[in-house]
């Protein structure tokens, strides 16, 4: 690289693998851009003395590289995040004085790392050395004031002297370090100490233990006037218990987290556990002390082995983090009186019990009020549920997934999701593939979108009179829903977007309060054989019975004006009467495209349009009788009908789309009243794809 360059931009020679050789010699200031070098096969690097700053991964990957020389220089060195990173073959590395600060992940995973210098450095960065298994010893510069999370975790060190200017050392150091055996402090610091072999933060008289020495096994009592820090036990697999001191009021965030702890006694003195206190760790049983009001997000999830856990008599507990339980193996809990809600305020999502795939049985000693979004989320082995009556509050994803067979909603709810508004989407009880009787009360007002989307077992499910929405998707995909029943004088008003999609109806009596239905209400329900629709419906939107293969008829009530695209396309009906109230859409709306089993049609008198693709595909139609007063036939209208013999155009047609008849054959016939002159407003390409014999001036009367 010529002497000129001041920039070795970023990427430049980024995944270059045959590249193994490389020579900077630029002579004044430079600067190496981000993943520059990263993933090359280069052996060794000499840093020009003018480099001003080495940017992000720009030596990241770089497997074969063994030395890298720093040229003598004044300008500052400025190191940028995993600058080293992955250099797996490094062993030896020296910084200049001009470094001033180690980056994040400067180092990581350079596994045969064994020294390293840098005598002028202020701070070391997040996960700077993590992983690097050879590095048994490192001196730490008088200059150190901080030191980042994860800086050494994983690492081979043996031990580790903090020096005197040391003022802030991170969370999970020293983790995972199975060789560190020796903590020492140096004179004057007064922030850091050793106690019982650990490193402590010194505060207020109070020890904080950061890292303890490895090799201990069994039982751990803390000292008095000593609490765990976070991850302080993380990689210490020798400690089966612990027990913490009278004194101790909070067990800290992440303490035990991803610790090998089975076991841990809580003295009476403690108030809160915090934040993520036993998350990921090996905890088997817990004793939650009556003294603890609080427990905080996360604190015990994914506690894999956690099947216990009891709150002494008395408990003063009264609010619950997020996620508290998830993901733990308990199989029965019984919550104090003074847990009324299972997260910190009524509608927060508490995530408490999801994916708690043991869990079967809960008990609640106070009135709850709220069951929060995604409580119960995932929980396989929950069959029943009493939900009480004092609740006023049903989380959306309450019970998603849950493995309840049967469910009561209690009076008082007006909804199945109840939020700011009772209307928004619920999914309460979605994929609950184990639930078979659902039992609702008057009262409730509204059964939220995707409430029991996806419960297979459920097969008949009665609607509440005082109902007046059914929310989108609300029923969708329950196969074996066989029978929807409304009862009393139903005030429905609204049935949203395929709220029985894909479901097992065979007959439906949709109340005449009904003003409003969402687009495929009742698609793909190949059991539904009879439909009553509401007399205050004014229309049937689209796909509303797409593929309802069985449905072999359909009375339009008089209140219907509009039919939406592909409304009944590849549905089971055999004969129709399209009434002149009905609005159509001209161009590509197929309401009847593909009806198999479609024989006969008939338009009232008043009808004007035959829409695109109206009846395209219906193989077996025979009969069409089209109103006199018929103008126009839109595209595609009848292509592929090749089981019509003949059929007849009224002398009003003045507009035939383009392959209307497309697929036709020499063996039928299409018989025009107007004639072929009047023809010539017709789009020309109408006779598209058509063999059959053509009749013009066809007067019905002088038929043979």
């Amino acid at each position: 690289i010529p002497a000129s360059v001041t920039t070795i931009g970023n990427y430049s020679f980024d995944g270059c693998t045959a590249l193994n050789s490389v020579t900077i010699n630029s002579s004044g200031a430079l600067v190496i851009g981000s993943y520059a070098f990263r993933n090359t096969a280069i052996a060794s690097v000499t840093i020009p003395k003018g480099t001003t700053k080495i940017d992000s991964n720009a030596f990241n990957g770089c497997a074969n590289l063994t030395t890298v020389d720093f040229a003598a220089g004044t300008a500052t060195l400025t190191l940028g995040t995993g600058v080293f990173e992955s250099c797996t073959a490094l062993t030896s590395i020296a910084l200049p004085d001009r470094v001033k600060a180690l980056p994040n992940y400067a180092f990581r995973y350079d596994s045969a790392l064994e020294n390293i210098t840098f005598n002028k450095v202020t701070s070391i960065g997040n996960g700077a050395f993590n992983g690097t298994k050879a590095l048994k010893s490192v001196t730490l510069p008088a200059t150190l004031t901080k030191i980042g999370s994860d800086a050494f975790l994983n690492s081979g060190l043996e031990s580790i002297t903090i020096p005197k200017a040391t003022t802030s050392i991170a969370e999970n150091v020293f983790a995972g370090c199975g060789s560190l055996a020796t903590f020492n402090v140096e004179a004057g610091n007064t922030k850091y100490g050793v106690n019982i072999g650990a490193l402590v933060e010194i505060s207020g008289g109070v020890s904080k233990i950061i890292a303890l020495p490895c090799g201990l096994k069994g039982v751990l009592t803390v000292p008095e006037g000593t609490v765990l820090g976070g991850y302080a036990l993380n990689g210490m697999s020798g400690i089966t218990q612990v027990i913490l001191p009278e004194g101790t009021t909070k067990i800290e965030a992440n303490a035990f987290r991803f610790s090998k702890v089975t076991s841990v006694v809580i003295p009476s003195t403690v108030t809160e556990i915090g934040n993520y206190a036993f998350a990921d760790s090996s905890i088997t049983s817990i004793v939650i002390p009556a003294s603890v009001t609080t427990i905080g997000n996360y604190a015990f999830c994914d506690s894999e082995n956690l099947a216990s856990i009891t709150f002494e008599d008395g408990s003063q507990l009264v609010e619950l983090g997020t996620h508290v339980f998830e993901g733990t193996a308990i199989q029965s809990i019984e919550l104090p009186a003074g847990i009324v809600r299972l997260g910190s305020t009524d509608y927060i999502a508490s995530y408490t019990f999801k994916n708690c795939k043991q869990l079967s049985s809960v008990t609640f000693l106070g009135e709850l009020v709220a069951i929060n979004p995604n409580a119960f989320f995932g929980c396989e082995a929950l069959k029943s549920f009493t939900i009480p009556e004092t609740v006023t509050v049903l989380g959306s994803h309450a019970f998603e997934e849950s493995g309840l067979e049967t469910i009561e909603i209690p009076a008082g709810l007006k909804s199945l999701y109840v939020s700011s508004s009772i209307t928004g989407s619920g999914y309460t009880f979605r994929n609950c593939k184990s639930l078979k009787t659902v039992i609702l009360h008057e009262g409730l007002e509204c059964i939220n979108s995707y409430a029991f989307f996806g419960c297979d077992a459920l097969e008949t499910i009665v609607i509440p009179s005082t109902v007046t929405e059914i929310g989108a998707c609300a029923f969708q995909d329950c196969v074996n829903l066989k029978a929807v029943i409304f009862e009393g004088t139903s005030q429905l008003v609204k049935i949203g977007n395929q709220a029985f999609k894909n479901t097992g109806l065979e007959s439906v009596v949709m109340p005449d309060s009904v003003k409003t239905l969402g687009t495929e209400v009742f698609a793909d329900c190949a059991q539904l054989k009879s439909v009553k629709l509401s007399e205050s419906l004014a229309e049937i939107p689209s796909k509303t019975f797409i593929n309802c293969v069985a449905l072999e008829g359909i009375a339009f009530p008089a209140s219907v004006t509009s039919l939406g695209t592909s409304a009944f396309e590849n549905s089971g009906i055999k004969s129709l009467t399209v009434t002149a109230k009905l609005k159509l859409v001209k161009y590509n709306s197929s309401p009847f495209k593909n009806c198999k089993r479609l024989e006969t049609v008939v338009f009232e008198e008043g009808c004007e349009t035959v829409t695109g693709s109206m009846f395209s595909g219906c193989e077996n139609l025979k009969s069409v009788k089209l109103a006199s007063t018929i103008t126009t036939i839109t595209s595609s209208a009848f292509a592929n009908c090749t089981s019509i013999k003949e059929i007849i155009i009224p002398m009003a047609v003045s507009s035939v789309g383009m392959s209307t008849f497309d697929g036709w054959t020499a063996d039928q016939t299409i018989k025009f009243m107007c004639s072929e002159s009047d023809s010539t407003v017709f789009t020309t390409s109408w006779k598209n794809g058509c063999e059959a014999t053509i009749v013009w001036d066809y007067t019905p009367s002088t038929e043979a």
